[in-house]
């Protein structure tokens, strides 16, 4: 049997990592690190340069290590369009982590679930519902508007 309404969820919004993302990604970094350096009793200004030098010795052997993987990050505020075969359309934006959400989708119909954002360009996709989806990633394909650096 199969569920009236179904959930789209959980799913990301992704683009390529940019020299611009640097400073974002350190930060991010530092902080889920920043509670094991506690003993230690360093200056902010200490933990800071270690966790800088520490991301940037990680980055360098992840790609050393991997020289073909993609490294993604999540886009925020992104438009996600879900048109159905009647030509109903919903609309949801993405959270700052690329996430977005869309409920009571009927069960058993065709989708095409698009991406729009002002930077990056995204394929379309068509999805036959038939469960509750999550891990449905659409990643930037190209980027419309350089950063100014």
């Amino acid at each position: 049997m199969i569920p009236k309404e179904q959930t789209i969820h959980q799913n990301l919004s992704l683009r390529p990592s940019e020299v611009a993302d640097e400073t974002f990604l350190e930060t991010v970094y530092a902080e889920t690190r920043r509670g094991e350096l506690a003993v230690l009793n360093w200056s902010r200004e200490q933990e800071n340069d270690f966790f800088k030098m520490q991301f940037h010795l990680q980055n360098q052997a992840y790609k050393m290590q991997f020289p073909d993987a993609d490294y993604l990050v999540a886009v925020f505020r992104a438009q996600v369009t879900l048109t159905g075969q009647n030509g109903e359309t919903r609309y949801a934006l993405t959270n700052p982590f690329g996430y977005y959400r869309f409920t009571d989708i009927a069960a058993g119909e065709t989708y095409v679930i698009s991406v729009a954002h002002k930077r990056y360009r995204f394929d379309s996709q068509v999805l036959s519902i038939n469960e509750n989806l999550s891990e449905i990633n659409f990643i930037a394909s190209e980027t419309l508007v350089k950063n100014k650096r």
